[in-house]
């Protein structure tokens, strides 16, 4: 029992601290300080990180939602090439820099980074083009995507242009940051797969190899909470970490879907199910609603009761108010030939009694009874005439 205790304990101590961001930094050309801020910022939003000067690359990935490979020093091998798909395959995001090429060569293409973005099958590569040999760029002179948005103090020193993919940030007409996705990549994946950045200063910020605390934080923040999962497989991802699906657990419930009314779904994240079909205001019956007919924009309780056959304003009763109601419950309607419908004894067809009313509604009053003067002579059986014929 005592021994079972100490490897439960183990095993959530070792649970507690997996991380789930790896940065490799290259040792010759950069020193610990410089992921510093990196480290940092990805702590504030909820990173745990591993940094690693070792570029005996590992050949699983596994658990990892973000790998970041500073200045490779080595090649990768076919089994880490797979490990880094395997990885962005399910949900997590490869960041590599370049800036350097062999030996003391600062303009051409970093060939490891060349020779893993062509093992993983996407269309991007450094170009070998220096965009600023002579110190770093400004903010204001680069131009940044959505995911370096509010980003202040990016620098660059001698970058390598980038070519293919979807550029991300530009400087001086050329690509200095791309994304693109792994030729293994199922057909609903995550933007930013594999993103290619031909300048490390975009990261650290400084072309003197220092950081200073807050300088491109907000890039950072966005590459590690911009990896949403699409749990569903819709090509749209979750609300927790700025996705816009509402549902990661239904495929057919994202933004680019048609709502469906009634079926108690928000099918096309809009902010609820389509329960007013007609657009009148009325929730339909069909959910619970008081709208009686939610294809009809004049019927629901607030409409106008007319003679249609329609219970137009919802309350149950059809016609109610109008020629095409039976008032007096005699099976027989103004419309229909009730000339009295206060009166259930007064319809087409009634049996005329000797009362002064005309009952069957012919036009003619108390006609076949003793009230009648049948011979027009101005009296009646009932007023004293003998022979009334």
């Amino acid at each position: 029992m005592k021994r079972a205790c100490i490897l439960l304990g183990l095993l959530a101590a070792g649970s507690a601290n997996a991380a789930d961001t790896y940065i490799y930094y290259n040792p010759t050309y950069m020193i610990r300080s410089h992921v510093s801020d990196l480290e940092t910022a990805l702590a504030g939003v909820g990173a745990t990180t591993t940094v690693s000067t070792s570029s005996s690359w590992a050949t699983s990935w596994a658990g990892y939602k973000l790998v970041i490979i500073l200045l490779p020093a080595s090649s990768f091998n076919a089994s880490q090439v797979a490990g880094l798909e395997t990885m962005v395959n399910d949900g997590g995001r490869l960041v590599v820099s370049s800036d350097y090429g062999s030996g003391a060569s600062w303009t051409g293409p970093n060939n490891y980074v060349e020779s893993l973005m062509s093992d993983l099958g996407t269309s991007m590569s450094l170009t070998g083009v220096t965009v600023n040999p002579t110190g770093c760029g400004s903010a204001s002179t680069i131009t940044a995507d959505q995911v370096n948005d509010a980003v202040t103090g990016m620098k660059l020193s001698a970058s390598n242009a980038i070519s293919g993919g979807t550029a991300l940030v530009t400087y001086s007409g050329s690509t200095i940051l791309a994304y693109d996705q792994p030729a293994s990549a199922p057909a609903a994946r995550t933007p930013y797969d594999v993103i290619l950045a031909g300048d490390v200063n975009l990261f650290i910020d400084s072309c003197s190899g220092t950081t200073s605390a807050g300088s491109n934080i907000t890039m950072w923040e966005n590459l590690y909470l911009g990896l949403c999962p699409d749990a569903d497989g819709d090509g749209y991802f979750d609300l927790i970490c700025g996705g816009d699906d509402c549902d990661d657990t239904a495929y057919n419930v994202n933004p680019g879907e048609t709502e469906i009314p009634y079926d108690g779904l928000d099918n096309d994240c809009a902010g609820g199910d389509l329960t007013d079909v007609d657009g009148d205001g009325f929730d339909s019956s069909v959910v619970g609603g008081p709208d009686c007919d939610d294809t009809d924009a004049t019927t629901h309780p607030a409409g106008t009761e007319t003679a249609d056959g329609a219970d137009d304003d919802c309350d149950g009763i059809v016609d109610e108010g109008t020629d095409w109601y039976d008032d007096d419950g005699d099976g027989w309607t103004e419309d229909g030939g009730d000339c009295n419908d206060a009166s259930s004894s007064a319809h087409s067809g009634a049996p005329e009694a000797c009362n002064g009313i005309d009952e069957d509604c012919d036009g003619l009053i108390d006609e076949g009874t003793a009230c009648y003067d049948d011979d027009g002579d101005g009296l009646s059986e009932a007023d004293g005439d003998c022979n009334d014929g």
